[in-house]
C-alpha cells in the first residue's frame, strides 16, 4: 500500500513479506520498519491491520498459519470473509467502539479456516491513526485448545455424573453451604427420600449425633479426607417410621464447577452392627454357661479349650450372617431382574400405544431411509426403489423437494412443527397431512422423528365452511342492500309527504286541523324511525356497521339531543334536565353519531314513558371494571381513554327483575301491554347494546317498578386537549336572581352562573322574588340581573316582569326569560314584553351565560348570530313567506343557488321550498348540466342530489373544487339525499361537500343551512305582503323561463275520472294479466294484498294547484318519456344488461310516483328491487305486466 509506505519498496528485511501487487501490504508496510515489525511477525498470536470498512491491509505470520491462507489471498479478504459473526455495519461500529477506548477493546469471535473448519478466538482491537487514515490492528489468539479442553472437562463431568448414578454405594455431592449438589438414586433409597426432596435437604440433619459430624468435619479438615468412618443417621421406614442406621461414611474433598466440594460415599452396615451386638450377646451368654458349666462340674477348662469353643461358635455365626447377605443379594437381584422385566413391559405398552395413535410415526435416518413406522405410517407411505435396485419405504409428497427442505431446516436447528401439504397415497387424491419432525438418536444413530396426522377431512370441513360463511355473507349483503333500496325508495316519496305537511304546518289551521297534522306529522316521522332502526339492526346483524372517531364536545352533544327531545317533554308537562360533572373534560373524540344515536333512544325513551315528573340526563365520570387482557377497552387510538358515564333518569313506570331481564332482545319491549300502548320496534334499546359494545362500552338499567328508572351506559372515549373557545363569558361580580321552575332546575342554572364568575340568588315563587329585591335594595346591593323561570306560582314567570321593573325603582334589574325552545308564541310574547334577553329552554351553558353577558352590556350584541340556531330550534318554529329579490339583486350579492336534482318530484318540492324561503335558484337535472351552469354563472351555494345519471353530486363536487383548486372561491355544497346508508353523512364530506340534509327535507332545516352557509340571501329576501301567490317565484329549470305560479288554495282534481285518495305503497303480489284487471281504483287482491291505484293525483295537485293545463302537461310529458324508457327497459332485459336495466327502473319507478302512476311504479320497483339482487328470473317474471298497467294509466290520464 503506497499510501502507506510512501511508496517504499516492497521488500521488508524483517522478514514480514514483499508488498505484493496493489491491495496487498504485509504488517511492515504499514507499521515503522525494524524491530516492531519482526516481533509483530514472530508472535504466536494473529495480528491484522484493517480500515473501518473490514478491508485487510496487513497480516502477521501467525493470522496467515491460523486461517490456512498464504498472505497474498488473505489480503484480498475482508474481516466479513474470515469472521462468520461480523457484517459490514458490525465492523464500523466495532471500529467507532474502539477509536473511542482508551485501552484495547476485547472481544471474541469465530473465524473461518480456508478448509471450512471454524477456529474460536479472543480478541483485542486497538486504534490507530496513520497518515491521516484511520486503521485499526486486531491481535487474535486461538483458544480452540481451550474449548476442547473445556468440552473434556465437560465430557469428564458427565461420565462422572454417570458412574455416581450407577454406583452401588449411595453418593452425594455437598457444596461449601452443605446442601447437596448432586445425590445419586442409591442414596436416595438408603435414607428412604425421594430423589428430589434431597436437591434441597441439609444433610447435617441426617446426624443422629452431632459429635460424629464434629468429628467426621475435624479429621477432614486436619488430613483432607475421611476413610470408612461409622456414623449413625436418622432414615425413614415405611413400616417403622423414622429410625436410627449405621452407615459407613468416607469423605473426600472435589470440585463441581470450579467451586470446591466434598463427595461422600455411604454404605448401609447397619446388618453388619447388628451381626456384631448379636455376636456379643452369644459370646456373653457362652461365657455364662461356661462359667456356669465349669461351677456346677468342677471342672477346669484351660484357656485352650474356651477360645476354641469361642471361636467355634464365632465361626458359626459368622457363616450365619454370610448366609443372610448371601440371601439379600439374591432378592436384590431379584428386584432388578422384575424391574428390567417392568421396563420391558412398558416399553412394550407404548409400542402398542404407537401402532394404535391416531396419526403417523415414523423414524428416518439422515438420509430419509424410514427404520421403523407405525400401521398408519405404512398405510400413508410408499416402497421407493434406490439407484442401487435396493426397496426401501417413505413419504411420497407432491412437492419432492417437501422432505429434503425440512430435513435441512432441522440440520439448521430450525424447528419444524405441523407444516401442511399434499401427500400422495395409493392412487386416489392427494392427502392433506400435517407434519411435524424432530431429531433424535435411535439405535446409537443420528435419526429424524416425523409425526403425520391426515387432515384431509378438517381441510374439507373448512371449505365447505368458508363456502357456507361466504354464501351467508352474499346473503348478508343481498339482504343489506335490499332494506337499503327499500329505504331509498321509501324516503323519496316521503320527501313530499313531509315536506307538503311541513307546508301546510306554516298556514292559517283551526285547532282540529292542527291536532290532525300533529298526527300526520308524528307518523311520518316514527315511520322514519322505524325504518332506521331496521336498517342499523340489519348491519349491525350483517357485522358492517363501522365506527368514526372524530374530534366532539360532550356538552354540545348533550346539549343538542335535549334540545330535540325537549318539544315531546314540553308537551307533556316534563322537564328536561341537564347535570355534569365537573371533573369530566368536554373535548374528547369518539363516533359522535353513535354516541348521539343511544343518547336519542335512551331519553327518547324516558320521556315516552314518564307521564309526569322530569328527566334528568347526567354525565359523570366512573373507572373502567377490569376486563379480560384480550379485549382492551377504548376508542381505536385512545392509549388512555377516559370512562363517561351517561344515565338517563325519570320518574316514569319502572320496570321489575322479569322485564329488565329480556328487555335488550330484539323485538323485544317489557310486556305485550308496553307495545299495544306506546308502540314501537322492540330494536331500540338491543340496537343500543349493539352499539355501545362496539364503542367498547357496556349498558344496563336499575330500575323500581312504579318509582322510575335509571338507564345508563358507559364509553371510554378518547382524551384531546381542552378547547379554548369556549371560555366563561364575562359575569364575575354580577348578581343574579333565579325565579321559578323547580330546585332541580334552579340548581342547574345556579351552576352554570357560577360557572361564569355570578353570584346566585335563588327564588321559589313570586314572592321569594319581591322579598328579595326589596332585601338588596334595603342592604345596597342591587341586583344586576332576574331570570324568570317558566313556571313561577303555577303560571309562566313572564307575568312577574312589570313587578320586577316596578320594585327594582329607578334603576331596574335587567330581566330575561326562559321559554320552552322553538315555541314562537311565548318568544314572540316575551319580545313584546320588552325583556332583555330570552333564554331557551332546556338551557345551554355557553349560550345562557353569553345571553346574561350581552343583557348586562358586558359583551357585544354581536357576538349572537342570528342565523346560528340550531336546526332542533326550527324544527316546529314558524318560517314566513317570503318574496325574492330579482335576478341582477341576487347575482350582484352572490345569493343565486344552483339545485342539481334528477328526479322530477324532488325539483317540484325543492323548487316550492326555495320560492318560500325567497331565494333566487336555478335547477339542473344532472352533474353535467349542474356543472355547465357552474361555469356560465355565479352561485353563492349548491344544493345537490348525490344520485344523478350521467354525473353524481360526488362527482359534480370533485369537479368544482378541482376547480376552486386554481385560485376560485370556495363555494359551499350542501347534499340532500334519501339515502339510508350508514356513513353516507361522512362519505359526503369526505368527498368535499360542506354540510348534509337527509330527505325528506324539513323547511326550517333547508332555511337554517340556506342561512349557515349563504346568509346573505336571508337580508336580501323581502316578506311577502298577504295575498302574495305562493308559487310565483324566480326558480328556473336550467333556464330563466318561470315556472307557473301555484295557488295555495287546494283545488279540485282536474282529471275526471282517477280515483283520487291515500296512496299505498305496497306492490302486487303478481303481475297483472290483462288490461281488465288494470282499474283506475285501487283496491285488494284475492290473497288481501293492498293493490296500489292506477292514478292518484293528490300529490301532484298540491304541487300546481288547479292549474288544470298545467296538470294535463305535465302528465302528457310523463307519458312520453315513461312510453319510450319502458320499451328501452324490455330491450336491456332482453340482452341481460341487467345493471343498465336497474338504473332505468329506478328513474322510470321516481317518474311513475311522481306522478302518481303507483300501480306502474309498484311494478318498475319489483323490477329495481329484483336487478338490485342479481334476481333478474324475478325481474322477467314482471315484464309482463308493464305494459298493461301503462296503458291503464295513459286512460285514465286522458279521459274521453
Amino acid at each position: 500500500m503506497t499510501g502507506a509506505t510512501g511508496g517504499r519498496a516492497a521488500t521488508d528485511s524483517a522478514g514480514v513479506g514483499p508488498a505484493g501487487p496493489a491491495g496487498e501490504a504485509a504488517v511492515g508496510d504499514v507499521l515503522d520498519p525494524g524491530v516492531a515489525v519482526q516481533l509483530l511477525d514472530h508472535l504466536g498470536d494473529a495480528v491484522l491491520v484493517h480500515d473501518r470498512q473490514g478491508r485487510l491491509v496487513a497480516v502477521n505470520e501467525a493470522a496467515c498459519e491460523t486461517l490456512g491462507h498464504d498472505r497474498a489471498s488473505l489480503l484480498r479478504l475482508g474481516v466479513g470473509d474470515i469472521e462468520t459473526t461480523a457484517a459490514a455495519a458490525e465492523v464500523a461500529a466495532l471500529c467507532d467502539r474502539a477509536r473511542g477506548a482508551t485501552r484495547p477493546l476485547a472481544h471474541v469471535g469465530v473465524y473461518r479456516h480456508r478448509d471450512g473448519s471454524l477456529v474460536p478466538v479472543d480478541m483485542r482491537t486497538t486504534h490507530m491513526a496513520r497518515d491521516g487514515e484511520d486503521l485499526f490492528v486486531t491481535v487474535a489468539r486461538d483458544v480452540s485448545d481451550r474449548h476442547r479442553a473445556e468440552a473434556v472437562r465437560r465430557e469428564g463431568e458427565e461420565r462422572l455424573r454417570a458412574v455416581i448414578e450407577h454406583s452401588p454405594f449411595g453418593v452425594a455431592v455437598i457444596g461449601p453451604d452443605g446442601r447437596p449438589v448432586l445425590v445419586n438414586r442409591r442414596l436416595a433409597a438408603l435414607l428412604g427420600r425421594d430423589h428430589a426432596d434431597l436437591g434441597t435437604l441439609d444433610f447435617a440433619t441426617l446426624y443422629t449425633d452431632p459429635e460424629d459430624l464434629t468429628r467426621l468435619r475435624e479429621l477432614f479438615a486436619v488430613r483432607g479426607a475421611v476413610r470408612e468412618r461409622e456414623v449413625r443417621l436418622r432414615v425413614r421406614d415405611a413400616r417403622e417410621g423414622e429410625t436410627n442406621r449405621w452407615f459407613l461414611v468416607s469423605w473426600q474433598a472435589t470440585k463441581v464447577e470450579e467451586r470446591p466440594a466434598v463427595v461422600g460415599w455411604y454404605q448401609d452396615i447397619h446388618h453388619r452392627h447388628q451381626a456384631s451386638a448379636e455376636m456379643d450377646d452369644l459370646h456373653a451368654e457362652l461365657q455364662f454357661r461356661i462359667e456356669e458349666r465349669t461351677r456346677d462340674l468342677g471342672v477346669e477348662i484351660t484357656e485352650r479349650r474356651y477360645a476354641e469353643a469361642a471361636l467355634k461358635e464365632a465361626n458359626q455365626f459368622l457363616e450365619q450372617k454370610v448366609e443372610e447377605r448371601t440371601k439379600g443379594l439374591r432378592r436384590e437381584v431379584e428386584q432388578r431382574r422384575r424391574a428390567e422385566a417392568a421396563r420391558e413391559r412398558t416399553e412394550m405398552e407404548l409400542l402398542e400405544i404407537i401402532e394404535g395413535a391416531p396419526m403417523a410415526v415414523g423414524i428416518a435416518d439422515m438420509e430419509g431411509r424410514f427404520l421403523f413406522w407405525n400401521p398408519l405410517f405404512y398405510r400413508l407411505g410408499r416402497q421407493q426403489q434406490e439407484a442401487g435396485g435396493k426397496i426401501s419405504f417413505g413419504l411420497e409428497f407432491k412437492d419432492p423437494d417437501l422432505l429434503p427442505a425440512l430435513r435441512a431446516r432441522l440440520v439448521a436447528g430450525e424447528p419444524v412443527e405441523n407444516v401442511e401439504a399434499p401427500l400422495l397415497v395409493g392412487a386416489g387424491d392427494p392427502h392433506w397431512v400435517m407434519l411435524s419432525m424432530r431429531r433424535l438418536t435411535f439405535e446409537g444413530q443420528a435419526a429424524l422423528l416425523t409425526w403425520v396426522y391426515d387432515v384431509t377431512d378438517m381441510k374439507q370441513q373448512a371449505e365447505a365452511l368458508d363456502e357456507a360463511r361466504q354464501a351467508a355473507e352474499q346473503s348478508a349483503r343481498a339482504k343489506s342492500a335490499f332494506l337499503a333500496a327499500m329505504s331509498h325508495e321509501i324516503r323519496t316519496p316521503m320527501n313530499g309527504v313531509i315536506t307538503m305537511v311541513d307546508l301546510l304546518g306554516q298556514t292559517a289551521l283551526d285547532p282540529g286541523q292542527r291536532h290532525m297534522l300533529d298526527v300526520a306529522t308524528d307518523s311520518a316521522h316514527a315511520l322514519l324511525t322505524i325504518i332506521d332502526e331496521v336498517l342499523d339492526f340489519s348491519k349491525i346483524e350483517a357485522g358492517r356497521v363501522t365506527l368514526e372517531t372524530v374530534d366532539l364536545s360532550l356538552s354540545q352533544v348533550i346539549e343538542g339531543v335535549s334540545d330535540l327531545l325537549a318539544p315531546r317533554a314540553e308537551k307533556k308537562g316534563l322537564d328536561v334536565l341537564y347535570q355534569g360533572a365537573p371533573d369530566l373534560p368536554d373535548h374528547v373524540a369518539g363516533d359522535v353519531s353513535r354516541l348521539r344515536q343511544v343518547l336519542v333512544n335512551l331519553l327518547g325513551n324516558a320521556i315516552k314513558f314518564t307521564e309526569s315528573g322530569h328527566v334528568i340526563l347526567a354525565l359523570s365520570r366512573t373507572d373502567p371494571e377490569p376486563e379480560p387482557e384480550t379485549d382492551p377497552a377504548g376508542p381505536p387510538g385512545a392509549e388512555d381513554p377516559v370512562w363517561v358515564r351517561c344515565a338517563v333518569t325519570d320518574t316514569g313506570i319502572g320496570l321489575s327483575d322479569a322485564q329488565i331481564g329480556h328487555l335488550f332482545t330484539p323485538f323485544s319491549q317489557a310486556d305485550g301491554t308496553t307495545q299495544r300502548r306506546f308502540g314501537g320496534t322492540g330494536l331500540g334499546l338491543s340496537i343500543c347494546r349493539s352499539l355501545v359494545e362496539m364503542m367498547g362500552g357496556r349498558i344496563g338499567v336499575d330500575s323500581t317498578p312504579g318509582e322510575g328508572s335509571v338507564f345508563w351506559f358507559e364509553v371510554p372515549l378518547a382524551r384531546r386537549p381542552e378547547r379554548r373557545d369556549r371560555t366563561p363569558p364575562p359575569l364575575t361580580g354580577a348578581r343574579i336572581l333565579v325565579a321559578g321552575d323547580g330546585a332541580v332546575a334552579r340548581a342547574h342554572l345556579t351552576e352554570i352562573l357560577t360557572w361564569a364568575g355570578a353570584t346566585v340568588i335563588p327564588a321559589a315563587d313570586g314572592d321569594a322574588v319581591k322579598a328579595a329585591m326589596m332585601h338588596a335594595l334595603v342592604a345596597e346591593t342591587p341586583l344586576d340581573a332576574v331570570i324568570l323561570g317558566r313556571h313561577i306560582d303555577h303560571g309562566p314567570g313572564m307575568r312577574l316582569v312589570d313587578d320586577v321593573r316596578r320594585i327594582g325603582g329607578s334603576r331596574p334589574p335587567r330581566v330575561l326569560v326562559l321559554v320552552p325552545r322553538g315555541n314562537a308564541e311565548t318568544s314572540r310574547a316575551a319580545e313584546r314584553a320588552e325583556v332583555a334577553a330570552v333564554i331557551g329552554w332546556p338551557v345551554h351553558r355557553w349560550e345562557t351565560a353569553l345571553a346574561v353577558s350581552v343583557a348586562l352590556g358586558r359583551t357585544p350584541p354581536d357576538a349572537f348570530s342570528p342565523w346560528a340556531r340550531r336546526q332542533s330550534d326550527r324544527r316546529r318554529s314558524v318560517v314566513g313567506h317570503y318574496l325574492a329579490p330579482d335576478r341582477a339583486e341576487a347575482e350582484q350579492a352572490g345569493c343565486v343557488v344552483l339545485v342539481a336534482e334528477d328526479n322530477a318530484t324532488n325539483q317540484t318540492v325543492i323548487r316550492m321550498l326555495l320560492d318560500r324561503l325567497g331565494l333566487v335558484a336555478d335547477l339542473a337535472g344532472d352533474g353535467v348540466e349542474a356543472l355547465d351552469l357552474y361555469h356560465r354563472r355565479r352561485y353563492g351555494l349548491v344544493l345537490t342530489d348525490c344520485h344523478m345519471p350521467d354525473m353524481d353530486g360526488y362527482g359534480l363536487t370533485e369537479r368544482i373544487r378541482a376547480l376552486e383548486a386554481g385560485g376560485g372561491t370556495r363555494v359551499p355544497i350542501v347534499a340532500l339525499t334519501a339515502d339510508a346508508i350508514a356513513g353516507t353523512a361522512r362519505l359526503c364530506l369526505d368527498r368535499g361537500m360542506d354540510d348534509y340534509l337527509t330527505k325528506p327535507v324539513a323547511i326550517a332545516d333547508l332555511e337554517a343551512a340556506v342561512a349557515r352557509w349563504l346568509p346573505q340571501a336571508m337580508t336580501a329576501r323581502r316578506v311577502r305582503p298577504p295575498g302574495a301567490i305562493v308559487g310565483s317565484g324566480p326558480v328556473t329549470p336550467s333556464g330563466d323561463a318561470p315556472v307557473p305560479a301555484v295557488d295555495p288554495e287546494p283545488p279540485v282534481s282536474a282529471v275526471s275520472g282517477a280515483v283520487l285518495g291515500p296512496v299505498p305503497w305496497a306492490a302486487p303480489k303478481g303481475p297483472v294479466e290483462d288490461d281488465a284487471s288494470v282499474t283506475p281504483a285501487g283496491g285488494h287482491d284475492d290473497g288481501g294484498a293492498t293493490i296500489p291505484p292506477v292514478l292518484d293525483t293528490t300529490y301532484m295537485r298540491e304541487l300546481v294547484g288547479d292549474d288544470a293545463a298545467l296538470l294535463h302537461g305535465l302528465l302528457e310529458q310523463f307519458l312520453e318519456t315513461t312510453d319510450a324508457d319502458l320499451v328501452g327497459l324490455n330491450t336491456l332485459l332482453d340482452e341481460g344488461r341487467a345493471e343498465d336495466a336497474r338504473k332505468l327502473a329506478h328513474g322510470i319507478a321516481g317518474a311513475a310516483r311522481s306522478a302518481g302512476a303507483m300501480r306502474l311504479a309498484a311494478l318498475v320497483g319489483e323490477i329495481e328491487t329484483a336487478l338490485l339482487v342479481d334476481d333478474v328470473a324475478a325481474a322477467r317474471r314482471v315484464q309482463g305486466a308493464l305494459r298493461p298497467s301503462f296503458d291503464a294509466v295513459a286512460a285514465a290520464a286522458r279521459p274521453r
